[in-house]
């Protein structure tokens, strides 16, 4: 046995058991942090390239028929515009599963 009185052991082992609560509280707040910063991050990144892909590809595909067929500019732009109208489908979707989810 310590030498402490016997209110001093039961004090400190109050304020140890404060402490784990408080320090499993910060670690739970933490891991809902770090879901909902991936879930961001995911977010971000799957909008940034059903944007991207369809007006880049457009654009490549449209340079390559142009060059084939020797009708520059018109493919590149018919499939340019081609490739927004696809990206800003494929926003609208996006946002759309976001708002169902909520």
């Amino acid at each position: 046995m310590s030498n402490k009185p016997k209110n001093e052991e039961g004090a400190s082992a109050k304020y140890e058991l404060i402490a784990d609560g408080i320090t499993q509280k910060s670690v739970k707040k933490n891991s809902r942090s770090s879901s909902s910063t991936w879930f961001y991050i995911d977010f971000a990144s799957n909008l940034g390239l059903r944007i991207s892909l369809p007006i880049a590809g457009g654009a490549i595909l449209g340079k390559y028929l142009d060059g084939l067929w020797g009708s520059y500019p018109r493919a590149t732009i018919l499939l340019l515009f081609l490739g927004i109208i696809i990206s800003m489908a494929g926003f609208v979707k996006t946002i759309r599963e976001i708002l169902k989810k909520k």
